[in-house]
């Protein structure tokens, strides 16, 4: 299979066309960063026989359809990520986010398969104990209101938009800003962490599990064609106070549970994924085990030795 990555040189796009190249397959990455790609997946030409790098923007329609006639199937990653990112710029935002993806659904063929990622973020608050696809859209934020429209464009015409819940671990382009990732590096620096909203309930996924949903999609795209499917590690739901005192247990750092903030998107929730489940899909990463691989990332970034986390990760990792 040859599959077209808009955004494909980011956080999720560098894990999933590892992911693919090890499955065999192939991959086009349209990027403005794409010329980035050889350092973060080290080979040594960006054009080899199994992955294209295309400098360019999903908003050049021509480019995209030219691509796209040569693909298999699209993966459409390209978007400003997150809240804080589009609130910065507004105007960037819905010009990726919106116009990125109708020109996207417009240049790309029909009868080529088309998945988007998208968040659930857009469900805003809710209420019910256990959210499931049935629960109504309520986005808080921008970076919401712009992935809300962007999964609405992909599923009329056919496609399939996956709701990711906070994303985490390591990937060829590493993400400081997420939410795990956070904490790690505070306690790292033995630095205090200032958590509000402790009681939260935040969702993870890891961002393989994530490239692996994009692909299954791909793959069993007749079968979901048009749908919309959460997608969480469905191991117990934990609060963010929850996530910061597992690495305590191993990391001794100060929380702060009095300071003051505010989520835009009012994240506290539990999701289901039965819906995607019930067609195959199953996460496969466990968080305990994936919590010290992240933690030694991070320390290497920090130019610091891993010498807090238990000796036998530390073997586990090197063995």
């Amino acid at each position: 299979m040859r599959v077209l990555i808009t955004g494909g040189a980011g956080y999720i796009g560098t894990s999933l066309i590892t992911h693919l190249l090890h499955q065999g397959h192939e991959a086009v990455c349209l990027d403005p960063h794409a010329h980035e790609l050889p350092a973060l997946l080290d080979f040594p030409e960006p054009n080899a026989t199994n992955i294209e790098a295309v400098v360019g923007s999903v908003l050049d329609g021509d480019l995209v359809a030219r691509l796209a006639r040569s693909c298999d199937g699209i993966v459409h990653l390209a978007a400003l990520v997150g809240a804080p990112a589009c609130d910065a710029d507004p105007e960037q935002a819905r010009r990726l986010n919106i116009d990125g993806t109708r020109s996207l659904v417009a240049a790309a063929p029909r009868d080529i398969p088309l998945v988007v990622a998208s968040t659930c973020s857009v469900y805003g608050r809710v209420r019910a104990a256990i959210c499931t696809e049935e629960e109504p859209t309520s986005p808080l934020s921008l970076y919401a209101e712009t992935k809300a429209v962007a999964e609405r464009l992909v599923t009329e015409r056919g496609g399939v938009a996956l709701r990711f819940v906070t994303l985490y671990g390591v990937s060829p382009r590493f993400r400081w800003d997420l939410l795990l990732h956070t904490f790690l590096r505070l306690a790292a620096r033995g630095e205090r962490l200032d958590l509000f909203d402790p009681g939260a309930y935040r969702p993870l996924l890891h961002v393989h599990d994530a490239a692996r949903a994009l692909l299954f999609s791909l793959e069993q795209f007749p079968r979901l064609s048009g749908s919309i499917f959460n997608v969480a590690c469905t191991a117990p739901a934990l609060t963010k106070l929850q996530l910061a005192e597992s690495i305590r247990r191993f990391v001794p750092f100060e929380i702060n549970m009095d300071a003051q903030n505010f989520d835009p998107d009012q994240r506290d929730y539990r999701v289901s994924s039965e819906k995607i489940e019930a067609m195959g899909y199953w996460w496969t990463v466990d968080f305990d085990r994936a919590l010290p691989i992240i933690f030694d990332r991070v320390c290497r970034s920090l130019g610091q030795e891993n010498q807090i986390w238990p000796f036998e990760y530390r073997c586990r990792r090197s063995a």
